[in-house]
């Protein structure tokens, strides 16, 4: 998947001895705010750090923004958890009216890229339309790593579409979970499982 990109090319960067400019700073952001939401909580939850940084590692050095309250809300839960980001959600957000026009825009430029995106997807993966739906799924994946119950975990897997990584390791193996976790895992991920 692209995150592991982005995590590398971080590294390598800072390898380099290039500290985060502008440059740096607003690719970053830019990759972060595109993201089509979906694909972006399953990457977030799937693949929490990577080459020694973390999301919430980079997202306080990039500091992105956007008015996507999806976005916004899995921003949230990436650099404060996710109870304060729930606690976020009943707060009243600011909008200035002189940035209303360059906002359509900006949500236009957003929908375009997010159908291109959708078609890309695969076809397992879930579409998170609502708040309500993102935050379900984020509740789950909290709930999955401290779970000992095979069934639940089974049940979580069909439902959200849960992948390998965000299995517990102790609960990995149980045949029950495999069988779900097969029902829709690529090949190559598969492959890679195999040991």
């Amino acid at each position: 998947m692209i995150i592991y990109f982005v995590f590398r090319f971080i590294k390598y960067a800072h390898a380099l001895g290039q500290n985060w400019g502008r440059a740096q700073r607003r690719a970053v952001s830019k990759w972060y705010t595109e993201q089509n939401p979906s694909k972006l909580a399953m990457a977030i939850t799937k693949y929490q750090n990577r080459e020694g940084y973390s999301h919430r590692d980079i997202l306080r050095l990039a500091h992105p923004s956007t008015k996507d309250p999806l976005l916004c809300f899995l921003f949230d839960y990436i650099t404060h958890g996710l109870e304060k980001a729930i606690e976020n959600l009943n707060k009243p957000k600011q909008i200035t009216t002189n940035d209303s026009n360059t906002e359509n825009l900006t949500d236009n430029n957003q929908q375009q890229t997010r159908s291109n995106d959708e078609e890309e997807e695969e076809n397992n993966s879930q579409k998170f339309v609502t708040i309500e739906q993102l935050k379900e799924f984020i509740e789950t994946v909290e709930k999955v790593k401290a779970s000992t119950n095979a069934d639940e975990l089974v049940t979580a897997i069909k439902q959200h579409n849960l992948v390998r990584e965000h299995m517990p390791t102790a609960m990995l193996n149980s045949t029950t979970i495999w069988s779900a976790l097969l029902e829709k895992m690529p090949l190559t991920a598969m492959i890679r499982n195999l040991g």
